[in-house]
C-alpha cells in the first residue's frame, strides 16, 4: 500500500511539472492577415540535444508570408527544462 501511494504522488508530481507559457516576440508594420506559419524546435536534456528550426525565417517561409505582422513564441517545457519544445508563430501576408 506505501509503494502504491508513493508511486501515485510520484506520478501525479511529473504530470504537473510541465508548463505551457506564449509571449510576443515582436509586431512588425503588416496588417494582420489569414496567413500563419509555424516552425518548431526541441531541446533535450536542458539543451545538450536540439533538434528541428524555430526561427522566424522558417516560420514565414512556411506559409509564403512576406510582411509579417506578429511574431509570438509558444514554449511547453516538461520536467523543469529537461524537454523544452519551441515553437515560432508568425502571421501576415
Amino acid at each position: 500500500m506505501k509503494k502504491m501511494v508513493i508511486s501515485a504522488i510520484l506520478a501525479l508530481t511529473l504530470g504537473l511539472s510541465s508548463c505551457v507559457t506564449y509571449r510576443p516576440i515582436s509586431a512588425g508594420s503588416g496588417t494582420i492577415g489569414t496567413k500563419k506559419g509555424t516552425s518548431t524546435a526541441v531541446a533535450l536534456f536542458v539543451g545538450l540535444l536540439n533538434f528541428g528550426d524555430n526561427s522566424m525565417l522558417t516560420a514565414a517561409l512556411d506559409s509564403d508570408i512576406h510582411n509579417v505582422a506578429t511574431v509570438d513564441e509558444k514554449k511547453i517545457s516538461i520536467l523543469c527544462d529537461l524537454i523544452v519544445v519551441r515553437t515560432t508563430i508568425v502571421t501576415g501576408e
